[in-house]
């Protein structure tokens, strides 16, 4: 998927949140859309039938897209604060624009949070060290059944069901 591809894809609504995000942090756009592309092209590549389900391939998705948004920002602006401010903001406001159930909505704003928390704890030179760094966690991937399960689960990557 190119980056042309994601643009494609917004909405008006979107597309003017996006316009109105792009010039209170112009550096920002272009990197975050990139890690877009380069994480749903990952994720793909990884779980070729499921990145885009419930399951622990969505899990990944989630936090890989964070990390890179992180690395992809972090090669314009060195302030990792402002960055994982950043990240934060694109990735909630896409969960704002996407409406899902409550359970999937929540899932997906704990896993991104656990991919920013990732990128603080390490130093990654590479999409490759990001992405087993990910793998590897999801070994420890809890499964969930409500919105109130997620907060047993502060520092694991949490998917609804098995694919």
């Amino acid at each position: 998927m190119t980056i042309w591809n994601v643009i494609k894809r917004f909405n008006f609504k979107e597309s003017w949140q996006l316009l109105v995000l792009s010039a209170r942090y112009p550096l920002y756009i272009y990197p975050t859309l990139k890690a877009t592309s380069q994480s749903y092209l990952h994720a793909k590549r990884e779980y070729p039938k499921d990145h885009g389900k419930r399951g622990k391939a969505n899990a990944f998705r989630h936090a890989f897209w964070n990390i890179l948004i992180c690395f992809e920002c972090k090669k314009w602006n060195k302030n990792t604060r402002r960055i994982l401010a950043w990240a934060k903001l694109i990735t909630d406001k896409h969960e704002q624009l996407s409406p899902n159930e409550p359970i999937d909505e929540q899932m997906d704003l704990h896993n991104n949070k656990i991919g920013r928390n990732l990128f603080i704890a390490s130093s990654f030179t590479s999409v490759k060290e990001m992405s087993d760094t990910i793998k590897y966690k999801m070994t420890d991937a809890r499964q969930i059944k409500t919105v109130e399960d997620i907060q047993l689960y502060p520092t694991d990557l949490v998917y609804i069901k098995e694919e």
